[in-house]
């Protein structure tokens, strides 16, 4: 997905038992940071100073968190 900034969040495979990563990426085509989400959630969008994350619970019900786009 992309960011409203212009950055990418790409996601990164990883082993099944790890936490899901992201590399964001600048206009540059560089990677600038990575973000580690909570276990089984994943990025849904991002809005004006926020992303948009959801979490799946333990009997697979979905939540949907805004939490502020790290800078």
């Amino acid at each position: 997905p992309s960011a409203p900034d212009g950055r990418l969040w790409v996601p990164r495979t990883t082993e099944a038992s790890a936490p899901p990563a992201y590399d964001v990426v600048d206009r540059a085509g560089r990677i600038v940071e990575r973000v580690l989400l909570p276990a089984r959630s994943r990025v849904a969008g991002f809005g004006n100073g926020a992303i948009y994350i959801v979490a799946v619970d333990d009997v697979d019900l979905e939540h949907l968190y805004r939490v502020a786009l790290p800078r």
